[in-house]
C-alpha cells in the first residue's frame, strides 16, 4: 500500500495496491513485483504551471519514492509496506515566485531549531524562487496572530532580517497554544492573500492545519498548507526523529551529569532528573543511553512496582548500599503502581487519580512526588521486601530542566536538519503539493500526508532494542513481581 499526496486544487484519486510475489534463491530472495506509486494529479493549466527557475540541480520526479520500512519480512502475512514521495525540487512549479505570498506560523511549545526552520524557509523562498521582499510574513503568537489585533500586523521577514536568528533559542515569531478558529483563520488567509502557509508544530498543530486545509478546499482556494513537525519528545509517528530532539538530549545529559555530581558529593545521595515526555520516553531513554550515568530510568511505556523484593524501592536501597549514591531519570508521564498504604499516604499530597490495575496517575508533578516518596520509602522501608529493612537517611537533589532543554539554540546536528526541512518544505509547496508535512523516513526527506502525522503518537517499544540498550547500561531489573 503506497500513499500519495494532494496537490493544490487537485482531487484525491484512488491508490493502487500491489501484491508482492517472493521467489527464494540460494543467494537470497527476489521480489517479483516492485512497489508502485500513484500520485494525485495536478491541473496543469497554463497560468498555474511554470518552469522551475533553479539552475544546475537534480529535479525529483513524483515517481521517486522512499519506503517506510528498511527491513522487509516477505514471508510475514498481514504486513503493510508504505512508501512516500521523495522530497526535493520539481522541474515544474505551480507558483511564480514574484507573485507568491507566504505565511509562517509557529505553534505550541518551544523547541530548539525553530528559528533555523524559519530562516531557511525565508532564504529558500526569496533566493531560490524569487519571492519579493515584503511577501514573506511571520504570523506572531501562533494561530492567535491571525485573529488578535494586538498581534497584528504580521512581521515582514527578509533574508537580512533573519540572517542571524539561528543563533537564538525559541522563535522570533512567538508561539502559543490555543486561539484556533478555523473559519476566521481561513478568512485571514484570504484577507492577507496568502498562497502558502507553513505551520510548524506538533501533532495537535498538524490536526489544526488539516482542518484549515479542508476549509480552504471547500472555498476552492489555491493555497498550499504545509506542516513541519516539531517536538522534543520525539513522539511524532512515521518520521525518524523530530528536529530539536538531539539538542534536547544533549541538554538533558548536562542535567544528568549535574545530578550525578550532586549525588556523589554527599552520603547516600540521590539525584533525580525529571524530563519531558507525557506519552513517550524517548528523551529520557536517549539521555540515559547517552550519559551512561543513570542508575534507574523510568518512562511512561514501562510498568514497574514500587514495593516488594523486586520493586523499585528495594533496588534503590541496594544501589545505596553498594555504591553510596543513585541517579534516577524519570519522564513526566511515568505511571506509578502501588499497593501499600504508606505509599498511598505520600501520594495523597499530590492530586492523583487511580486508574485500572492499581496504576496511579500523578496529575500534579510526578518528579516532585517521587522526590518525597523516595525519602519516605528509604526512611520507612517495606517490611515485606525480604531484604534489609534498615532505615536510610538520604540526601535528595531534584533537577527539573524541562524548559532549559527546549529553549536553547539548536546544536549542529539539529541545525543541519532544520535547514533541510525548511528548504524541502518550500520545494514541495512551489511544486504545488498541499496537506503534507516534511520529515525524515529512512534517513531521506519525504512528503508525508498530514493526516498520518496527526493520527497518533509514537511510543518507545518496551521490547525493542533501544530500551534493551538502556537497561544494559543501567543494569536495572524489571521492577515487577516474578
Amino acid at each position: 500500500k503506497v500513499l500519495g499526496l494532494m496537490r493544490s486544487g487537485s482531487t484525491m484519486m484512488s491508490k493502487n495496491e500491489t501484491s508482492q510475489e517472493v521467489s527464494y534463491h540460494d543467494s537470497g530472495f527476489h521480489l517479483g513485483q516492485v512497489l508502485t506509486l500513484d500520485v494525485c494529479k495536478v491541473d496543469h493549466a497554463a497560468e498555474t504551471c511554470y518552469d522551475n527557475p533553479l539552475q544546475n540541480v537534480e529535479f525529483m520526479s513524483d515517481s521517486d519514492i522512499i519506503l517506510e520500512k528498511v527491513v522487509l519480512k516477505p514471508d510475514q502475512e498481514g504486513g503493510d509496506c508504505f512508501a512516500f514521495v521523495r522530497a526535493g525540487p520539481r522541474a515544474k512549479i505551480a507558483f511564480l515566485g514574484s507573485e507568491t505570498r507566504i505565511g509562517i506560523v509557529t505553534c505550541g511549545g518551544l523547541c530548539p531549531g525553530l528559528n533555523t526552520v524559519i530562516q531557511e524557509i525565508v532564504m529558500t523562498a526569496s533566493r531560490q524562487y524569487g519571492v519579493k521582499e515584503g511577501n514573506v510574513l511571520g504570523i506572531r503568537g501562533g494561530f492567535k496572530g491571525f485573529l488578535d489585533p494586538s498581534l497584528q500586523p504580521p512581521v515582514v521577514l527578509t533574508p537580512s532580517s533573519v540572517r542571524d536568528i539561528h543563533n537564538l533559542g525559541g522563535t522570533i515569531l512567538g508561539s502559543n497554544r490555543g486561539g484556533f478558529d478555523c473559519e476566521k483563520i481561513v478568512d485571514a488567509i484570504e484577507r492577507i492573500k496568502l498562497d502558502q502557509l507553513y505551520v510548524i508544530g506538533g501533532d495537535g498543530t498538524h490536526a489544526a492545519a488539516l482542518k484549515l486545509l479542508e476549509e480552504a478546499r471547500e472555498r476552492k482556494l489555491k493555497v498550499s498548507i504545509i506542516g513541519i513537525p516539531k517536538t522534543i519528545d520525539n513522539d511524532i509517528c512515521v518520521i525518524d526523529r523530530s528536529f530539536g530532539f538531539d539538542t534536547a538530549v544533549q541538554e538533558a545529559i548536562n542535567a544528568i551529569k549535574s545530578a550525578k555530581t550532586e549525588a556523589l558529593s554527599t552520603s547516600n545521595g540521590v539525584g533525580i532528573v525529571k524530563l519531558m515526555g507525557r506519552s513517550s520516553g524517548y528523551l529520557t531513554a536517549h539521555a540515559t543511553f547517552g550519559s551512561r550515568d543513570v542508575d534507574v530510568c523510568l518512562i511512561p511505556e514501562i510498568d514497574f512496582d514500587l514495593e516488594g523484593p523486586h520493586g523499585l524501592w528495594s533496588h534503590i536501597r541496594k544501589l545505596l548500599k553498594a555504591q553510596g549514591h543513585a541517579v534516577i531519570a524519570i519522564a513526566e508521564g511515568t505511571q506509578i503502581r502501588s499497593s501499600s498504604s504508606s505509599s498511598k499516604e505520600v501520594k495523597s499530597q499530590s492530586d492523583e487519580s487511580v486508574g485500572m490495575q492499581g496504576t496511579k496517575s500523578i496529575s500534579e508533578d510526578v518528579g516532585k512526588w517521587f522526590r518525597e516518596a523516595v525519602k519516605e520509602a528509604m526512611k520507612h522501608p517495606d517490611r515485606e521486601s525480604g531484604g534489609d529493612n534498615e532505615s536510610i537517611e538520604i540526601s535528595v537533589k531534584y533537577i527539573d530542566p524541562s524548559y532549559m532543554v527546549r529553549s536553547v539554540p539548536a546544536n549542529v546536528s539539529d541545525s543541519i536538519y532544520c535547514s533541510l526541512l525548511g528548504s524541502q518544505a518550500v520545494h514541495g509547496a512551489f511544486a504545488g503539493f498541499t496537506g503534507f508535512t516534511v520529515g525524515l523516513v529512512n534517513s531521506r526527506t519525504v512528503y508525508i500526508p498530514m493526516r498520518l502525522i496527526s493520527s497518533g503518537t509514537r511510543r518507545l517499544n518496551p521490547k525493542g532494542r533501544t530500551w534493551q540498550r538502556v537497561c544494559a547500561i543501567t543494569q536495572q531489573p524489571t521492577f515487577l513481581a516474578q
